[in-house]
């Protein structure tokens, strides 16, 4: 069962803040040796990004897991549905 940090209390994941994420693949697969991959889901990123209010500042991919440093632009900016719209939401590789 995968371990998370715990959140911090009274403060709720919104408005103009930086944010320094680590986001594992499932069972720690090697899916980011594939350059097709990674930039499927760089572009999943981006579209969370946009979406959401946050600009991505940095990201580094590995094998299995992936590093992003995110920041809210607005104060409607929402930790939470950024990280569940750029780790949930499907990506198309038709180019339909």
């Amino acid at each position: 069962m995968p371990r998370y940090p715990e959140h911090l209390r009274g403060f709720d994941y919104t408005g103009p803040n930086r944010y320094f994420l680590t986001m594992c693949t499932n069972q720690r697969a090697r899916h980011f040796v594939e350059r097709q991959h990674v930039a499927l889901v760089s572009e999943q990123f981006q579209r969370a990004s946009r979406e959401q209010a946050f600009a991505v500042v940095a990201y580094c991919f590995m094998p299995d897991h992936v590093h992003l440093l995110i920041a809210g632009e607005r104060d409607d900016a929402d930790l939470k549905r950024f990280t569940k719209y750029a780790s949930s939401t499907p990506v198309s590789t038709s180019d339909s």
